[in-house]
């Protein structure tokens, strides 16, 4: 992935970042000019294609995945997820975040 010479990138995240997002992030991450915003992610990167099978009377769903991905490096991220380098309590206006944001950027 190639990140512009003279820009710095700012990514929000939070607990609904999940799966490809996350692996996104963990590649975005490479770069020094890259920072994080936000809350911890969801945790799930190892797990992919989810499917479904719904009882005959609709009252139970059993959601399950068919593959799973498996990360040689030692970071752990199932069920842990990535911490962003700046946290932001998502109780916080967007405006505020958004002023957070790029205070720290300039």
């Amino acid at each position: 992935m190639c990140i512009s010479q003279s820009r710095k990138f700012a990514v929000m995240m939070g607990k609904r970042t999940a799966s490809a997002a996350e692996q996104f992030i963990i590649d975005l991450k490479q770069s020094w000019k890259v920072k994080t915003f936000g809350s911890q992610t969801a945790g799930t990167i190892d797990i992919a294609n989810i499917s479904t099978i719904q009882s005959t009377d609709k009252k139970l769903t059993l959601v399950y995945s068919t593959s799973r991905f498996i990360i040689i490096s030692k970071l752990a991220i199932d069920d842990v997820g990535i911490l962003p380098d700046y946290y932001i309590d998502d109780k916080i206006s967007e405006e505020a975040w958004l002023k957070f944001i790029l205070d720290r950027m300039h």
